[in-house]
């Protein structure tokens, strides 16, 4: 009987033991719901490879007490209903901008030092006063055998100054000169099919701006992670340069952002941030200036000079 009662404990305690193995395991995520929220969060989202250029998480910022609509540059659509993220306002930097630079760093007279001649074979056109002499200039791109590319201005004040411009992209090159607004230096947007660098006239040169971190400010037409596009917009009734950026699109929509380019002296740093939503059928033109070089009425296909091959 002993040897029973003892057997009968031991069938006991194993059974107890036993019921560990069949507890259920902890919940967790499925991979496939994680996944689906992976991608909801970062829909939308842009980061810089340049930290400090315009297209760094443009959905970081996007709470400020302004309303006032922002319309981007070659389209009649207005983002009415978006928010502008908390930054410096462009009135006030217009005010702080650096005096020389947004007379090209010229005096009245204009740039009347440094050679005239626009080289030859290179394309050129008539642009806009980038000395402040109040007579309109000549731009000119050249590419000489080695494949070296020259940019150029040919001042009416009888000067005139050139940079190289280096990239290594094989697309065919040009320039679009600009001036946002009356408070803004000229600016070159040097696009060479990828990426578009940001050049402003300062004291009778072409001088890169730079961003935060010392860099060249570069814009990008999707090759890069941080933009497809630059133009100029209204905000708060002022013409601001700005990145431009095409988040999300599907067949019936495109989401993008402009995020307002603040130049101030030979730096640049990013400003308020609009969003909005664009009609794919109704919001055409709008849709391809989210992908373009322009400014206002002037575009680098119409108003651009082109590097002849």
């Amino acid at each position: 009987m002993r040897h029973w009662a003892v057997l009968v404990v031991c069938v006991l305690l194993l059974s107890a033991c036993g019921t560990t193995d069949d507890a259920a395991p902890p919940t967790s995520t499925s991979p496939s719901t994680q996944a689906t929220t992976e991608s909801s969060v970062n829909r939308g989202t842009t980061t810089s490879s340049i930290a400090d250029d315009f297209g760094r998480s443009s959905t970081s910022a996007q709470a400020n007490t302004s309303t006032a609509p922002t319309t981007v540059t070659g389209s009649s659509a207005t983002a009415s209903d978006a928010t502008a993220p908390t930054s410096t306002g462009p009135s006030t930097q217009a005010t702080t901008s650096d005096t020389s630079s947004r007379a090209g760093g010229a005096s009245s007279d204009g740039c009347s030092t440094g050679s005239n001649a626009v080289p030859s074979g290179a394309s050129s056109k008539p642009v806009i006063d980038v000395d402040g002499d109040g007579q309109a200039d000549t731009a000119w791109v050249s590419v000489a055998s080695t494949g070296t590319v020259t940019v150029g201005i040919a001042t009416a004040a009888g000067g005139g100054f050139r940079r190289i411009w280096n990239s290594a992209s094989p697309v065919t090159r040009s320039i679009l000169v600009i001036r946002p607004n009356p408070d803004t230096p000229p600016m070159v947007l040097a696009d060479d099919g990828r990426t578009v660098q940001l050049w402003i006239v300062a004291d009778c040169n072409l001088t890169d701006v730079l961003n935060a971190s010392r860099r060249p400010y570069t814009f990008s037409h999707g090759f890069t992670d941080y933009g497809t596009g630059v133009g100029c917009a209204k905000v708060e009734g002022i013409t601001e340069l700005v990145g431009l950026n095409i988040t999300s699109q599907t067949d019936g929509a495109v989401d993008w952002t402009s995020t307002v380019v603040n130049v101030n002296g030979l730096t640049a740093t990013n400003g308020a941030v609009t969003s909005g939503t664009y009609d794919t059928t109704a919001d055409a033109a709008a849709i391809q200036a989210l992908s373009s070089t322009s400014c206002g009425t002037q575009t680098i296909q119409t108003d651009g000079i082109t590097a002849n091959p």
